[in-house]
């Protein structure tokens, strides 16, 4: 599934919602190194939604800093 920046997505419940990102996150690509799967990407967007959930980030903007590097 293409993702494109002028889709909108309407949820009315929370586990539409969940589900429907849950499955991006795990449809990211990885790259193959040596055999090994970089993770770095699904890693990054879990410990955003985490950040969001423990409201770390509170403007529209994502910064690294100590506690996304800590996470």
């Amino acid at each position: 599934m293409k993702f494109t920046m002028d889709k909108i997505i309407h949820f009315f419940e929370y586990a539409q919602c969940y589900n429907h990102y849950t499955q991006q996150i795990e449809s990211i690509r990885q790259k193959r190194i040596k055999g090994e799967t970089i993770v770095a990407k699904p890693v990054l967007m879990v410990a955003i939604i985490d950040g969001i959930e423990a409201n770390v980030f509170r403007n529209n903007q994502f910064v690294i800093n100590d506690w996304l590097e800590g996470h």
